[in-house]
């Protein structure tokens, strides 16, 4: 929600136009017999990129909310976050802590993983409100100063996504260039439940 009338107006619009968009193709898709999944930003950043999720997903099989909380990169919600700052308050101190009051978290610190209990709250109330199945995206690769990602992080976000009611969750980024500890502790993890 927003207090603007003209920023509700525009992203608003913005939705509708890639709904629409998004209807005429998961259409095309359906008549071929084939299944839709759509892999979407995190709940609170959602409107800004124009997708209504509980709308969207309607049309789909499944989403996949890109929850990665470590990575300082495109998707990753340090990033996402920090460049959506960027663009709107710069570097305006007041703006930026009233955004974190908003969300009811702490600033994120340079380099740290994005507040777990906020993200499993966006989960939970993402699950709420749509109407199809919700995957969790969790990131298992780590790149030095982009996904710092080790196991102990791997266990604390799959343990409490899983405790959310998604219906499962996908293993994102190159799996292939994963460490193998992260793998190994990510297949643990998931084979025990």
């Amino acid at each position: 929600m927003f207090e603007d009338p003209c920023v509700s107006r525009f992203l608003s619009f913005k939705a509708r136009i890639i709904y629409r968009s998004l209807e005429r193709i998961c259409r095309y898709f359906r008549e071929k017999g084939y299944g839709i999944g759509f892999d979407v930003f995190a709940p609170f950043l959602s409107p800004f990129v124009g997708q209504d999720l509980a709308k969207l997903s309607g049309l789909c099989d499944f989403m996949k909310p890109m929850m990665y909380r470590a990575t300082n990169a495109p998707a990753g919600l340090p990033f996402e976050t920090e460049m959506l700052l960027r663009e709107t308050a710069g570097n305006d101190a007041v703006a930026r802590r009233h955004f974190f009051n908003i969300l009811g978290i702490d600033m994120n610190p340079a380099g740290k993983p994005f507040d777990l209990a906020f993200s499993v709250r966006e989960l939970e109330a993402m699950i709420a409100s749509c109407a199809c199945p919700v995957y969790a995206g969790v990131e298992i690769n780590r790149m030095e100063n982009v996904a710092e990602v080790f196991p102990d992080y791997i266990e604390e976000t799959i343990n409490s996504f899983a405790r959310t009611g998604v219906r499962g969750l996908v293993l994102s980024w190159n799996l292939l260039s994963a460490p193998e500890e992260n793998v190994v502790k990510a297949a643990e993890l998931i084979g025990n439940r």
